[in-house]
Order: structure tokens, then C-alpha cells, then sequence
């Protein structure tokens, strides 16, 4: 993931040089700590709004930019969120038919008012 996040990185902004093999030790270390920060911030699967500032300004003091950051937040919010599970998928499904039958029998209430008004 750090490599990922560092080449794009790169690629919003080539100016920035390439760290060295030893630093990259140090990114990582940061990275996780940053990481860790996110993930004590989290409510839920959501980071609020105050506490985004918050761990943005933890970032600019640990030496990450704005946009790499931002990255990391994505991240570990990804990794958060809960899978909807089948269960929930199929009590959903289980609606489908019902309404279906529903809207066919609103439609020919409409179609019979239609002709009797009409």
C-alpha cells in the first residue's frame, strides 16, 4: 500500500524526489503510525469532519502532505467498512416480488379509474 500511495504520489507531484531505501523504513513506520491515528479517530466506518482537521494537522506534523493523507484516510476507511451480508442482501430480495405485484395492480386500478372517468 505505501508503495502504491508513494507513486501516486509521485505522480501529483514529480517534483518531489524519491526517498531513499533507509527512509522509506521511516515513511512506512510513519505511514502506520498516521494510519493508527485514523483508525482511533473512526466513528464507525466514518471519519466527522472535526476530527478529519484533526488528523490532518497530526499529518502536516508527521511530515505527510495533504494528499498523500488524504490517501491514507481513503484507505483505512476502506478497510473499515462492514461487508453487507447475504442475509441482508436476500431479506432485501425478498421484498421484490411483493412490490412488483403491488405497482401491476396499482397500474390496472389506475387503467379501470381511467376508463370508468374517462
Amino acid at each position: 500500500m505505501l508503495r502504491s500511495l508513494t507513486d501516486l504520489a509521485h505522480q501529483v507531484n514529480p517534483h518531489r524526489s524519491a526517498p531513499a531505501p533507509d527512509a522509506s523504513r521511516v515513511a512506512k513506520k510513519r505511514t502506520e503510525s498516521f494510519a493508527d491515528a485514523v483508525r482511533a479517530q473512526l466513528d464507525g466506518p466514518t471519519l466527522r469532519y472535526s476530527a478529519r482537521i484533526h488528523v490532518l494537522k497530526q499529518a502536516k506534523r508527521h511530515g505527510l502532505g495533504r494528499f498523500e493523507a488524504n490517501l491514507i484516510i481513503a484507505a483505512v476507511q476502506h478497510e473499515t467498512r462492514l461487508p453487507e451480508s447475504r442475509a441482508d442482501r436476500q431479506e432485501h430480495l425478498d421484498w421484490m416480488p411483493l412490490l412488483t405485484i403491488a405497482v401491476a395492480q396499482a397500474s390496472i386500478l389506475a387503467g379501470v379509474w381511467w376508463l370508468i372517468a374517462g
